[in-house]
């Protein structure tokens, strides 16, 4: 490691070691903060690299919205009496299994209930002749 006083007297060698041997050098400042002298050749590949990972990240993210599996962390108020009575009732094992259960299952009876209404409303049409509205 290097100082930065030593750095100042001392980058010819450094930089050369990081353009031609690409090897890093990290330069240490009096206050314990340290950077990393390295080529632009390394550091234009670290950042594909980084672009490339984060690429990667929002296709990952991209497919499990499509596929219906993202999540989001979400800080929220429980009560603790009403997940044991529907962890019990579900028979799940985790607090994350037993909210995700019971979100389903309201939709699930959302989806039901108007499929039920919009079939009943197609039956009333059709027996009276009339246009549901």
């Amino acid at each position: 490691m290097l100082t930065v006083e030593q750095a100042q007297e001392r980058l010819g060698p450094p930089i050369s070691q990081a353009v031609y041997g690409h090897k890093p050098t990290i330069i240490l400042r009096s206050d314990g903060e340290q950077a990393v002298l390295i080529s632009a050749t390394d550091y234009n590949d670290l950042q594909h690299l980084r672009s490339e990972a984060e690429a990667r990240q929002a296709r990952a993210q991209i497919a499990a919205r499509r596929s219906g599996g993202a999540k989001t962390k979400r800080l929220i108020d429980i009560e603790d009496d009403l997940l044991a009575a529907a962890q019990e009732e579900l028979g799940t094992a985790t607090r994350e299994e037993t909210v995700n259960e019971a979100l389903r299952l309201v939709a699930e009876c959302h989806g039901d209930r108007q499929s039920a209404t919009e079939s009943r409303l197609g039956r009333d049409a059709d027996e009276d002749g009339s246009t549901p509205r």
